[in-house]
């Protein structure tokens, strides 16, 4: 059976979403979207992140953002290996995507126990054996 890869073009979500303006909250609301955007496997690209309507400042008064400058570099590397997590994982038969937030290719300390029980759920679900210790 041939697969078909499903295109989804997602122009991210416009809105600023707040009352008041705060421009850190309204890039860290923008990113998660976005990191939620790209684990969806229906989704292929994301188009121009971290844009806004223009219109929806003006109305509400606040100073115009558009620019990138804001997003940290954190940011836009945590997007882009989320991104390209998600394809490497589309192209390899029966592996699946797990967005860890905030790792990225060094293991936090603590995080080693909660990442082997992923990887030992993973591999029970496609040997059907017993990894229990």
């Amino acid at each position: 059976m041939q697969r078909i890869k499903t295109l989804l073009f997602y122009s991210s979500i416009h809105d600023a979403y707040l009352d008041v303006y705060d421009l850190k909250r309204l890039v860290d609301i923008q990113h998660r979207h976005h990191l939620k955007t790209c684990c969806d496997p229906l989704v292929s690209v994301l188009v121009h992140p971290y844009w806004f309507r223009k219109a929806d400042f003006d109305k509400k008064g606040w100073p115009w953002y558009d620019y990138m400058k804001p997003v940290s570099e954190s940011y836009a590397r945590e997007l882009g290996q989320t991104a390209k997590g998600r394809e490497t994982a589309d192209l390899i038969p029966g592996a699946t995507f797990k967005l860890i937030a905030g790792v990225g290719h060094d293991i936090p300390p603590g995080l080693g126990k909660p990442l082997t029980e992923i990887v030992l759920e993973h591999i029970q679900s496609i040997t059907n054996v017993s990894t229990e210790t």
